[in-house]
């Protein structure tokens, strides 16, 4: 009897395999061991402009230096350096101490430092205002700026935490001087409203139109001297009732 030989037939699939199947991404696991995880993206820390006396910047320097976050990227004694350093370094926070230089003169410094660094935030630092000081130089207050009083920044988490909040340009005020502020603002605002009603005022315009009798306001009067006699009449000198007339 002859010896049977049985051959096997290998199927199309398995006589013709298939290129490699394309690698399955695996997703990370938390728990597992040796997955590389991406590093967490590095947070730049918020730069500093310090424009005080030489005591008031060892003190602040030296509570800041604690402070996670915070970098002073450069002080200045006085006007010209602080100009100078705020349009090269171009910091998150200029801090101006608002007596550098005399008394309110860091107001004119931090007008000159937001013009060449417009996207600077400003912090004030300055003392309880009088009602003297408010009415000779409520314009000079920005109402964009940030003000604390000075003894506070003693306290590195407070002014660390402040200065945070300026450079998201949140508008911060010191409780203790907050409605010293609010009410240099107020008289600025009046003393503009007086100044656009003058201007008006001064306009050429028919002689006869106008009455030689006018109001004039004093520091007791309570600013009423925005309502005026024109042409036998009280007028609203109100800017709402300019808009009105124009």
């Amino acid at each position: 009897m002859g010896r049977i030989v049985r051959i096997r037939r290998r199927s199309a699939r398995s006589a013709f395999p298939s290129a490699r199947p394309a690698a399955v991404e695996e997703r990370p696991n938390s728990g597992a061991a040796g997955i590389r995880r991406a590093a967490p993206k590095e947070v730049e820390d918020t730069t500093v402009l310090l424009a005080a006396s030489t005591s008031m910047r060892t003190v602040i320097v030296s509570k800041l230096a604690v402070q996670k976050g915070i970098r002073v990227l450069a002080v200045a004694d006085g006007e010209v350096p602080a100009i100078e350093r705020a349009s090269q370094k171009a910091p998150d926070v200029s801090i101006i101490d608002m007596n550098l230089g005399g008394k309110m003169e860091g107001l004119a410094i931090a007008r000159s430092v937001q013009r060449v660094a417009p996207t600077t935030g400003l912090l004030l630092l300055i003392d309880r205002l009088d009602s003297e000081d408010l009415s000779i130089y409520a314009r000079d207050f920005g109402s964009s700026w940030s003000y604390m009083v000075r003894h506070r920044t003693e306290d590195g988490a407070l002014l660390s935490s402040v200065i945070q909040s300026v450079a998201r340009g949140v508008h911060w005020l010191d409780p203790e001087i907050r409605r010293s502020i609010q009410n240099a603002w107020e008289i600025a605002a009046k003393s503009r409203e007086m100044d656009e009603v003058q201007e008006l005022e001064d306009q050429p315009g028919d002689a006869s139109s106008k009455s030689t009798s006018r109001r004039v306001s004093s520091p007791g009067d309570g600013w009423q001297g925005k309502i005026r006699s024109v042409g036998g009449g009280k007028v609203d000198a109100s800017p709402a009732a300019r808009r009105k007339v124009s």
